[in-house]
């Protein structure tokens, strides 16, 4: 399946058109642009407004709307900006897990070896790489909502699950040599590396 086959990776349930449907490329794109304007108008709002129409079947704009709100919910910290993140950051979640390669039998084989990334589609590599952020950003979501010792475990497995995710996206970098074009290989590139980053920065702010 190439990028630009997009009609067979709508959502279920989708009232939009063919037509509607995005590449990687033009996610993208389209992303940038609203990070762009957030930036430049200093409002989230917009940069919200913008993500929505394609959030419930593009990863990157489904992705980045879930950062945007979390940030507002960090900021804010109010109830309802709270279950607003959790609620779009769930649904980040399952739009991930639509396009990921899952199930027993895929988890199972990669216990014993490295899954054959070159004969993944771009969509479900990156669909793994927005998996992982979700991880991290339910991992921020319940340090926002921590309140007993409990949130604190939550918190801390999810944190590991976050780091094993983006350790198999370094793995898949690592060893996929066939990209269907040089945009996606560098933003999933991005990606990965960014994530890398704040871990080492992370731990380099651990007192020893």
């Amino acid at each position: 399946m190439s990028l630009n086959e997009c009609s067979g990776n709508q959502i279920e349930g989708s009232n939009n058109n063919e037509g509607d449907c995005q590449t990687i490329e033009e996610s993208i794109n389209l992303v940038n642009e609203a990070i762009d304007n957030a930036i430049e108008s200093n409002g989230l709002e917009s940069a919200v407004q913008m993500l929505e129409p394609y959030a419930h079947k593009s990863l990157y704009h489904s992705a980045f709307r879930s950062i945007l709100i979390i940030l507002k919910a960090g900021l804010t910290l109010k109830k309802d900006d709270l279950e607003k993140a959790s609620e779009v950051t769930e649904q980040t979640a399952k739009l991930s897990n639509k396009y990921r390669r899952t199930g027993f039998l895929n988890n199972l084989v990669k216990l014993f070896k490295t899954p054959n990334y070159d004969k993944y589609t771009d969509l479900e590599i990156h669909a793994e790489l927005t998996y992982a952020k979700f991880l991290g950003m339910s991992a921020i979501l319940c340090a926002l909502e921590a309140q007993n010792i409990y949130a604190l475990i939550k918190i801390a497995y999810r944190l590991r699950l976050c780091v094993s995710a983006f350790k198999e996206c370094k793995t898949i970098l690592r060893n996929r040599s066939i990209w269907e074009s040089e945009t996606s290989k560098q933003h999933f590139e991005a990606g990965v590396r960014l994530a890398n980053g704040i871990q080492h920065l992370t731990i380099s702010h651990i007192p020893p």
